[in-house]
C-alpha cells in the first residue's frame, strides 16, 4: 500500500496523485505543490522523468522530513536535459533516496552545448527552516557537466548545515562528484565515486 504521494509514467498531472491508480505523471506538477512535513513523495520504479524538480517553498522537519523515493521494482529514473535535475532550495528536512538522477554529460565526448548540470542544494535563508538537515542515500547520480551533488551554503553561523550522503554511487561528471562551498557547512560524506 502506498503511503502519500504517487508519480508514475502512466499518471495524469489532473490526478489526486493519492494513489497508484491516480498517480501524478510529470516532474513538474510535483515542483509546483507545496508539501508538507512528513510528506513522502513516491516515484514508480523503472520509469524515466525528464525534466527538472524544484523545492523552494516547503521544509521537512528534523524528525518528519518530506521524503523522496521510488517504489515498486527498480528505482525511478530523473533525466535532465539541461540545469539541475533535482534542486532543493533555501529549505532542508528532506530524505532523497533510492532514485537514478541523470544528466546528459559524456565524459569521453566534447559536448559543449551540455548546460551546467548537477543536483543542487543551495542555502541562504537559515532562519526560516525548520530543518537544517538533508539527506541523500542509496541513489545513482551520473553524467553531469560539473558536479554530481552541489552544496551551496551562505549561512549565519548561528545554525550549522546538516548535509548526509551514505551508499550512492556518483560517476562520469565533469568536475567532481560532491562539491560543498559557502560559508558555513557541516557535512558527511560516505559514497562510491
Amino acid at each position: 500500500m502506498l503511503h502519500g504521494l504517487s508519480v508514475s509514467n502512466f499518471g495524469n498531472d489532473l490526478n489526486s496523485g493519492l494513489s497508484e491508480d491516480k498517480a501524478w505523471r510529470t516532474l513538474n506538477r510535483v515542483s509546483v505543490f507545496k508539501f508538507q512535513k512528513g510528506d513522502v513523495i513516491q516515484f514508480r520504479g523503472g520509469d524515466l522523468f525528464k525534466g527538472n524538480l524544484l523545492f523552494n517553498n516547503e521544509s521537512g522537519t528534523d524528525t518528519e522530513p518530506i521524503r523522496i523515493t521510488s517504489y515498486g521494482l527498480g528505482r525511478a529514473v530523473f533525466r535532465s536535459d539541461e540545469g539541475s535535475c533535482v534542486s532543493i532550495i533555501n529549505n532542508g528536512g528532506f530524505v532523497i533516496e533510492n532514485l537514478e538522477i541523470t544528466g546528459l554529460y559524456d565524459p569521453d565526448r566534447d559536448f559543449a552545448k551540455i548546460q551546467d548540470s548537477d543536483v543542487d542544494f543551495r542555502f541562504s535563508l537559515m532562519q526560516k527552516l525548520k530543518s537544517n538537515k538533508i539527506l541523500i542515500r542509496d541513489c545513482i547520480i551520473r553524467n553531469f557537466k560539473n558536479s554530481g551533488i552541489s552544496l551551496e551554503v551562505k549561512l549565519t553561523p548561528i545554525r550549522l548545515y546538516k548535509y548526509t550522503t551514505e551508499n550512492n554511487t556518483i560517476s562520469d561528471c565533469g568536475d567532481i562528484g560532491v562539491g560543498l562551498w559557502g560559508l558555513v557547512y557541516q557535512g558527511y560524506i560516505s559514497d562510491r565515486q
